[in-house]
């Protein structure tokens, strides 16, 4: 409630600032990445129809295997991007764009090559998609199995229900050690889990700076996260550590 509280002020505030003729494309996140959070991509959609925008792109890096039941469509964006290679298995540099019939009217491949199609249509973005030069598409091959794999290890439900488990318990487990908090809603934890780090690394702004530089991060966060590999005995190591 917080978050989309949050963004109908900010959208209040634009449609106050911007003529209708700006308010063009609107890109969301689904999961963010720093600070990790479950955001609620349908109702900061339609907050954003609503705000008078005309396009809405839902970035998904980290939801194909986060977020349990996924539904693409259902969501109402125009376009949405996911990752396939982070959380569903699949090789490196995986990813899927979906786009409505309408959208898909609208688009071209970044890369101009063999089916470049002067009026795009419903099936051009596909076909100017199949044909990009010398590209390995043996990655893209492997979806299939990756997603058979995803399936019979408990992914569309179970698994992501028991990474987010794990995530949690490894946060609350940091939290305690350290004497700090979880830096995120548990409502909003997926199978990545933020976590405080203890006053005793800075509270300063040179402090973060020297953490920064020390941690690659700009936060004083810890990011937890858990996948398949990973079961409860696993985390009795990881405190320690």
């Amino acid at each position: 409630a917080e978050v989309t509280t949050a963004y109908a002020a900010k959208l209040s505030e634009v449609q106050g600032r911007y003529p209708p003729a700006c308010r063009r494309l609107a890109c969301l996140d689904h999961i963010s990445s720093l600070p990790a959070l479950l955001l609620p991509a349908a109702a900061l959609t339609q907050a954003c129809r609503a705000a008078g925008f005309r396009r809405v792109f839902v970035d998904g890096a980290h939801a194909p295997g986060q977020v349990p039941g996924l539904d693409v469509p259902a969501i109402g964006a125009d376009m949405y991007a996911g990752n396939l290679h982070k959380w569903l298995f699949a090789p490196t540099a995986v990813a899927m764009v979906y786009a409505t019939e309408e959208m898909r009217c609208e688009l071209h491949h970044p890369i101009i090559s063999h089916n470049y199609a002067s009026t795009p249509n419903t099936e051009s973005l596909l076909d100017e998609a199949v044909m990009l030069g010398t590209r390995d598409y043996a990655p893209l091959m492997a979806v299939p199995a990756a997603v058979r794999f995803w399936r019979r290890v408990g992914g569309g439900g179970v698994l992501e229900v028991r990474n987010r488990d794990l995530a949690l318990r490894a946060g609350r487990m940091l939290a305690a050690a350290w004497g700090t908090t979880l830096g995120t809603p548990e409502s909003m934890v997926t199978s990545m889990c933020m976590v405080a780090l203890p006053e005793v690394l800075g509270t300063t702004l040179e402090d973060g700076i020297r953490l920064r530089l020390q941690l690659l991060t700009g936060t004083r966060h810890l990011q937890a996260a858990s996948h398949g590999a990973y079961d409860r005995a696993a985390l009795q190591y990881f405190v320690p550590a």
